[in-house]
């Protein structure tokens, strides 16, 4: 997988995750069910623990050579293709509960925050292949430094199409 299908695919969820912040959910909705905001607010919150990971592996980065900047990055086919099931078998992790009252001022700072540590973290990164950086994963065992990176937008996608099917029960009841 190239970077830029990644930067591609990552624009193309926020996009459409953005655009079901203003929305609903049904009042006869699935328990439990988090709101558009409080999805988008724990996408987030789970992207500051992973650039918090990534930095930390990163750090090691002073090991590896210069100059060899990977054009591919290795990314197990699999991680796009994660069963939407599988990623909501655990509950969120510690310290990504949503706020139930946060507003969009906060999860605009927090995007803004989002983008500039990813573009400054990928900037730093570009000079190294990063394949050899691993930290384990809850649900996907061993994962690579870019691997960190995709599987940001795999959940964010994953999160979307959760949020999409709720949303859509609201429709059906109208």
């Amino acid at each position: 997988m190239n970077p830029q299908q990644v930067k591609e695919e990552s624009l193309q969820v926020r996009k459409e995750m953005k655009k079901h912040l203003g929305r609903d959910l049904p009042l006869d909705g699935r328990m439990g069910a988090w709101s558009p905001l409080e999805v988008f607010h724990h996408v987030l919150l789970v992207n500051q623990l992973s650039l918090n990971i990534l930095e930390r592996l990163f750090s090691r980065a002073k090991d590896l050579p210069e100059n060899h900047p990977l054009t591919l990055w290795p990314v197990r086919e699999e991680l796009g293709v994660f069963p939407l099931e599988r990623a909501f078998s655990v509950p969120a992790f510690t310290g990504t509960d949503p706020d139930r009252l946060v507003t969009l001022e906060t999860l605009e700072a927090l995007e803004k925050e989002e983008a500039e540590k990813y573009a400054s973290l990928l900037d730093k990164s570009s000079p190294y292949d990063c394949s050899g950086l691993i930290f384990p994963h809850p649900l996907m065992g061993r994962m690579n430094f870019y691997e960190w990176i995709y599987f940001g937008v795999v959940h964010e996608r994953l999160h979307l199409e959760k949020l999409i099917g709720d949303l859509e029960l609201n429709e059906s009841s109208k």
